[in-house]
């Protein structure tokens, strides 16, 4: 018996959305480097076969990544507040899966962009070096438009912040598991407060 054609549509998203799955967490874990295809595909539990019926390459697999990417962005965008959108930002790319249940997919295209991993000039790393920097400068804005934080240039203050999360990034890949503390975000963020 043949299965209608929404029916297939259901299983093949479904399935793609397996393979995003199990390579985020293989990325998140492994390293995008040290993660092949067939990783991914025994993992999910298919063959490698399968998952190059989704996806022509891993490259393309990290790509599929950049609209949950961004759907996750503007979510924190739409927050009222700069400061609790700066702070959750920072909770979710520096949390680990077990505490939150989730690998924002930013943190394995800054992860990339740190190791130098991608080096397609066709397919740019959408978290580039000057990514944070350029999306906290809007969020300091509104804070500051909205009296929340302290007038000031807003470009540097957003530089300062992202080159922190960057460098707490770095400790967390390497952290210890059993030792790992996130970061006091709050007290970080005392640096905007008006005076």
């Amino acid at each position: 018996m043949a299965i209608g054609m929404e029916k297939r549509k259901q299983i093949q998203e479904q399935r793609r959305e397996q393979i995003l799955d199990v390579a985020c967490q293989l990325f998140d874990k492994n390293g995008y480097s040290e993660t092949r295809i067939i990783d991914i595909a025994n993992v999910a539990g298919i063959s490698k076969g399968l998952v190059y019926n989704y996806f022509s390459s891993k490259e393309d697999i990290l790509y599929a990544f950049t609209d949950s990417m961004n759907e996750c962005l503007d979510e924190l965008n739409q927050y009222d507040s700069p400061r609790a959108a700066m702070k959750e930002f920072a909770v979710r790319l520096l949390s680990p899966l077990e505490q939150t249940g989730y690998i924002p997919p930013l943190r394995i295209f800054i992860t990339v962009d740190i190791k130098n991993e991608i080096k397609n000039p066709k397919r740019p790393n959408p978290a580039s070096e000057y990514f944070g920097a350029e999306y906290f400068e809007n969020l300091i804005k509104k804070g500051q438009a909205l009296g929340e934080f302290k007038q000031g240039d807003s470009k540097l203050f957003a530089d300062i912040y992202w080159k922190y999360l960057l460098g707490c990034l770095i400790g967390y890949l390497n952290k210890d598991d059993q030792n790992y503390v996130l970061p006091n975000i709050d007290e970080v963020l005392l640096f905007l407060d008006r005076e």
